[in-house]
């Protein structure tokens, strides 16, 4: 488990984003008493080398000028950033590099497998999330791109051909995307909620396969809810267990990664006042679980999720994913594929589609 206390630090405007969503998750694996399967990992901040990996020199400085505008002030020379989710502080960044490096650290961890040891997973308790910030952009409470530096950062140290990134928060990770777009050497399934473009941040329809070289290998799943972003929607736990069945993990065991990164949101949990969706904390279990069973070779990074019991709840069960801790799953996670009702008609066109493009490479 990678966390530190440096990453508390950073406070914005916005409620939803808060030191509290790691506070609760460091809470429930010391209650549960899982922290004492787990090794607590030392945390370092992330080089400007290793974020110009991913992002640009324009893109650093920008956040740098900002932070050291001012301490209290969020307009700062980029004010198109520091709205209420993305306002840059000076006691902000070392959190925004401290959340990144949590990343670096867990993969020395997990590539410091000896032979014959079993191979090594880990947990980051990371803020500030990352997945919204592309090559140039930050947005949605994201600065750097932390999945992103990771995959990087695992290709170069470590030699790693593959690496697969699944994104389960309920908005697309329009970032990872913009940054892996035409790179095959990563595969980048997302599964979100987006209401024919209406739900932030717009993309992330399934026609958005990636360019060039990449086409094929990133792979979305909409979910088109037909409700307004603020009425709770049917998407529950049959549907991703649907998706992962007929779409996700098929297309993972082609790809045959040699490293798993998982941006692991839970704003898709029923109660969450921005996802406004229907999970429950058992299908995190269940997908965690069957990433595992394709390579155990996984690191989770926390993204989204605002009701601090659902974030306390999921990642119980996604950690004892990857420790081996059987779960007794409810019934309805146990379903079979033959009796799922599809009640979107076009849904088997967005998982036909995604699978012509990754075949057809």
């Amino acid at each position: 488990v990678a966390f530190d206390e440096r990453m508390l630090a950073h406070k914005i405007l916005s409620p939803k984003e808060r030191p509290g969503r790691l506070i609760c998750i460091m809470g429930r694996f010391i209650s549960s008493k899982l922290i004492n399967y787990c090794k607590k990992l030392s945390v370092r901040q992330i080089t400007e080398e290793e974020v110009l990996a991913v992002h640009t020199k324009m893109h650093l400085e920008s956040l740098k000028e900002d932070v050291n505008y001012s301490s209290i002030s969020i307009s700062g020379k980029h004010p198109e950033y520091n709205n209420y989710s993305n306002e840059a502080k000076k006691d902000s960044y070392r959190a925004i590099l401290t959340s990144a490096g949590s990343i670096v650290s867990a993969l020395d961890f997990i590539f410091s497998t000896k032979e014959g040891e079993p191979v090594k997973s880990a947990y980051c308790v990371n803020r500030p999330p990352g997945h919204h910030a592309g090559k140039n952009t930050r947005g949605g409470f994201c600065y750097f791109n932390n999945v992103a530096i990771g995959a990087r950062y695992a290709q170069k140290k470590f030699g790693v051909k593959r690496v697969a990134i699944i994104d389960w928060d309920v908005h697309h990770g329009n970032g990872t995307q913009d940054i892996f777009e035409e790179d095959e050497s990563v595969l980048f399934i997302s599964l979100q909620r987006y209401d024919e473009g209406t739900f932030y941040p717009g993309s992330g329809n399934f026609i958005e396969v990636g360019k060039g070289p990449g086409k094929g290998f990133t792979v979305n799943i909409p979910w088109n809810t037909g409700l307004p972003e603020d009425k709770v929607a049917p998407v529950s736990d049959p549907d991703y267990y649907y998706a992962f069945n007929k779409v996700v993990l098929p297309i993972v065991r082609e790809f045959a990664p040699e490293l798993i990164i998982i941006s692991s949101g839970y704003d898709a949990m029923k109660g969450d006042k921005i996802g406004f969706m229907s999970l429950s904390p058992w299908i995190y279990y269940w997908m965690t679980k069957n990433l595992v069973d394709i390579n155990p070779r996984i690191l989770v990074a926390t993204e989204g999720g605002y009701s601090l019991k659902n974030v306390a709840n999921a990642s119980e069960c996604v950690l004892k994913a990857l420790l081996g801790i059987p779960v007794e799953l409810p019934p309805h996670i146990n379903i079979n594929l033959s009796l799922i009702h599809i009640s979107e008609p076009t849904r088997p066109l967005y998982i036909s589609y995604a699978v012509f493009c990754l075949k057809k490479k």
